[in-house]
């Protein structure tokens, strides 16, 4: 399976590094864009972009738009934007593709692929909401980097990996959830 990954300026790198981790241990094929901000967040976060070469088979500049993510014939099944930031968001929501990132967003809406966005902002302002709910009805899904506690999480691992398994199934991949929630 090919997928396609944008990673932004928002805070969360750790939330990409295990996707791409876990999308590595799938079998995935992994094509990564980083928006320069992103650069910033990953290097503050404690990443480094070698990591993220290790992780994928290829990582782009946001600002190339001639990657094969920019087009709707090049062959992905799925698209996540690990972590969101709220300007990529409201980009989407307003049909701007002026980055790699937004572009392949706009090609994962028209292509009627499943796009996941995971934002990271808190405390939302309505302006943000009713960006979420436009790219909502658009066909994204959108996901706040929220983790649950039911499951018993002992670490911020636990707590990463439950955010990064439901946006596996989000994006199409069968992931077991069976640990996460197990009813009365």
């Amino acid at each position: 399976m090919r997928v396609f990954v944008g990673i932004t300026g928002a805070s969360g790198a750790i939330y990409a590094v295990r996707l791409l981790e876990e999308l590595r241990d799938l079998g995935a094929e992994a094509h990564v864009a980083l928006t320069r901000w992103a650069r910033h967040i990953l290097e503050a976060e404690g990443f480094s972009l070698e990591r993220m070469g290790e992780l994928s088979a290829g990582v782009y500049d946001a600002d190339d738009m001639a990657r094969a993510p920019a087009s709707g014939t090049a062959e992905f099944s799925s698209f996540g934007i690990v972590p969101c930031s709220v300007s990529t968001l409201g980009k989407i929501a307003s049909g701007i593709g002026d980055n790699l990132v937004t572009r392949a967003a706009q090609v994962a809406l028209k292509e009627k692929k499943p796009l996941v966005l995971l934002m990271r902002e808190t405390p939302l302002s309505p302006v943000t909401i009713e960006a979420m709910l436009r790219v909502s009805l658009a066909g994204a899904t959108v996901m706040p980097a929220a983790p649950a506690f039911y499951h018993g999480p002992e670490t911020i691992d636990d707590l990463v990996s439950f955010v990064v398994k439901r946006v596996l199934s989000a994006m199409g991949f069968p992931v077991d959830l069976s640990d996460l929630w197990e009813g009365e």
